[in-house]
Formats: structure tokens, C-alpha cells, sequence
């Protein structure tokens, strides 16, 4: 299903990243006691190979990136500060880019099981099942928006979601939210959806 207007995926890691290095750090620093050394290192090595990734990532190299990530993920298996979560993430970012939606899907099924509140993760995911199960693709934005409620691309996409699934009603609501939050958003309104009703 092609829904004309849709919001595409939304790339907040490279901002959750530098957040959650500031918070390890913080952590490590304030934490002065010997037990936490290994965790502090793992959690330092596996920090060190998700910025490496990002800017191979940023760089365009996709291939090393992913090698990057691959290692991240390997490197926290316990996820401490959600750095493999944002390793699967990226990751995922990587397939939906090369139009791998099955991987994609894959890799954002991994961070929120592993951090169910990462709502990039959450929109992408949602982005990813719009052609392919666009149901499926409303229920993740509905629970993007129980995390967010404000969150306007989550509101319109939702909207032109319920819209064109047989409930103008809700669509029409959600995408007139979204542009009251973002007014911008107006000009991507498709000439199908009728915003008067």
C-alpha cells in the first residue's frame, strides 16, 4: 500500500547516541567503585564502536558501519545504556535505506525488544510495515503516540494511515493534530484526503 504524503523514516540516533555517551559517562564518573571497571570498559568499548559506526555511517560506508554496529551489539550483550539497542537501530536504518525492508524489520523488532521505548525505532518500524501490513503499521504509530501524544509525524502518519484503512474520522483528527504542531505538515495533506469533514 502507497500512502501518498507519508512522513519517511526518522534518523534520531546520531542525537540519541552523544545523549547516551554523556549519560555513560556520567555514570562511570560518578560510580567510583572497582566492581563496575569491567561493565565500565565493556560498556566504553561498545560505546567507542557505535561512534565509529556512525560516522562510517555518515561517511557513507555503509559495509563498515554495519561491521561497527555488528560489533557494538557484541560488545554490550546486555545492553547497559541501550547502546546495543541503538546498534540494532542503525542497523536497521542501513536495510531501509537499501530498500531491505524484511532486515529492517528485523533489526527494529531487536531494539525494542530490547528498549520498547525508543520511538525512532517504533516510527521506522511502522514506516517499514506500511506497504505490507498497513494494520500492523497503525497499531506501532498508535503505540508511538501513547509514548509521544504530541509527536506530529507520528500524527500524520497515523492519520493518512486510519484515513485511507476506512476511518476518515480518526485520520482527519490526527492529521489536523499534526498540523497545529507543525503547520508545514499542510502542504503534504494528499488531494484524496478531504480535511473538512
Amino acid at each position: 500500500m502507497s500512502i501518498p504524503g507519508l512522513i519517511s523514516q526518522r534518523r534520531g540516533a546520531l542525537i540519541f547516541a552523544v545523549l547516551l555517551t554523556c549519560a555513560v559517562t556520567a555514570t562511570a564518573c560518578s560510580n567510583g567503585s572497582s566492581s563496575s571497571t569491567s561493565t565500565t570498559s565493556s560498556s566504553s568499548s561498545a560505546k567507542s564502536l557505535l561512534a565509529q559506526g556512525l560516522a562510517a555511517q555518515k561517511a557513507g560506508n555503509f559495509s563498515l558501519a554495519s561491521s561497527y554496529y555488528h560489533q557494538a551489539v557484541a560488545a554490550d550483550p546486555t545492553d547497559a545504556g541501550h547502546i546495543a539497542a541503538v546498534a540494532y537501530y542503525d542497523l536497521g536504518v542501513i536495510e531501509q535505506q537499501a530498500k531491505n525492508t524484511d532486515g529492517a524489520i528485523a533489526y527494529y523488532k531487536n531494539t525494542i525488544a530490547l528498549y520498547p521505548q525508543y520511538q525512532p525505532a517504533i516510527f521506522n518500524l511502522a514506516i517499514a510495515y506500511t506497504p505490507k501490513n498497513p494494520t500492523k503499521a497503525l497499531e506501532l504509530y498508535n503505540q508511538l503516540l501513547v509514548y509521544n501524544p504530541t509527536d506530529a509525524n507520528g500524527l500524520f502518519n497515523s492519520g493518512l494511515l486510519a484515513y485511507q484503512l476506512g476511518n476518515p474520522t480518526l485520520g482527519v483528527q490526527r492529521i489536523k493534530q499534526a498540523i497545529a504542531i507543525t503547520p508545514s505538515l499542510a502542504t503534504r495533506v494528499p488531494a484524496n484526503v478531504n480535511l473538512n469533514q
